[in-house]
C-alpha cells in the first residue's frame, strides 16, 4: 500500500480513518490514518515527538513522516527510535489479543506470520538502548 508517497509492503498494519480501540483509547494507537498531516520535509528521526505510549493519531506530523519511512524501509533500521517499533507492535498485539479472539478462523494463517515478525523485530531491536 502507498501512504503519503511511501510504498509499505508486508501488511500487518491497520490503515483507515477510524478503528475503535479494544481498550480505553478513543482510537486504536496503531491505526495509520492517511487523512492526518505528515511533514515529509522534517521527519523526526530522533523520536522527540513520541510519548511513552505513542499513538499514531497523537504524534506530530514530523514523527508520522519518520514512522512511515521506517515502515516503508522494511522496519529494519536498528537505530530507529524504539517508540516507532512499539507503535508498530501495538497493531500486532491487537491482532493477536483482540481480533483473532473474535475470529479464531484467522489464527491458523495469521499467528505464524506474526510470530515470525516478532522474532525478526527482537533480532533487530532486542538490545535497543533507550
Amino acid at each position: 500500500m502507498t501512504i503519503a508517497g511511501y510504498n509499505i509492503v508486508g501488511g500487518l498494519l491497520y490503515v483507515g480513518t477510524h478503528l475503535a480501540a479494544p481498550s480505553d483509547y478513543m482510537v486504536d494507537p496503531a491505526l495509520i490514518n492517511p487523512a492526518l498531516p505528515i511533514d515529509l520535509r522534517r521527519p523526526d528521526w530522533d523520536g522527540r515527538g513520541l510519548d511513552y505510549w505513542p499513538s499514531y493519531s497523537d504524534i506530530p506530523p514530523q514523527s508520522r513522516a519518520a514512522y512511515l519511512a521506517w515502515l516503508a524501509d522494511g522496519r529494519r533500521f536498528p537505530q530507529a527510535p524504539i517508540g516507532y517499533v512499539f507503535l508498530y507492535s501495538y497493531g500486532l498485539e491487537r491482532r493477536v489479543l483482540s481480533d483473532l479472539q473474535r475470529d479464531p478462523s484467522m489464527a491458523a494463517s495469521d499467528l505464524p506470520i506474526i510470530h515470525q515478525e516478532v522474532r525478526r523485530l527482537l533480532a533487530v531491536y532486542g538490545g535497543h538502548k533507550a
